[in-house]
């Protein structure tokens, strides 16, 4: 399936992608934007974009929290609500692209495993 929707992405995006005036991202807002022909796997900026941002963000405050500080208890809820943006970002990505979705799985992953071992900190 995976090889399936490579190929088709890039079947579908070469038109897209050999028109360079179509890939201008500056003028983010507004009604121009939203018309322009976007490629199939290019995300919505109001969906996918602040789910990403806020998950590395969240992901970045850890380390210092629990491993430097020691406010393990803040570093468990951290963990938690990292965990709940990454679903968001599943569930986002996988609007855009089932492939782009089973991207998110390895971090999904670590992030659990994170989340339960900042849980067994709170209790050493």
């Amino acid at each position: 399936m995976a090889s399936r929707t490579l190929k088709n992405l890039a079947e579908k995006d070469q038109p897209v992608l050999a028109k360079p005036k179509t890939r201008k991202t500056s003028n983010a807002k507004g009604r121009r934007y939203r018309a322009l022909a976007k490629p199939s796997w290019f995300p919505s900026l109001t969906d996918a974009l602040p789910l990403y941002i806020a998950q590395i963000s969240l992901s970045m405050v850890w380390d210092p929290l629990v491993l430097r500080i020691g406010a393990v208890w803040l570093g468990f809820l951290f963990s938690m609500l990292n965990l709940g943006t990454l679903l968001a970002c599943y569930w986002a990505f996988g609007k855009v692209n089932p492939l782009s979705k089973k991207f998110v799985k390895p971090c999904l992953t670590w992030v659990a495993y994170l989340t339960l071992i900042t849980f067994d900190l709170m209790f050493l």
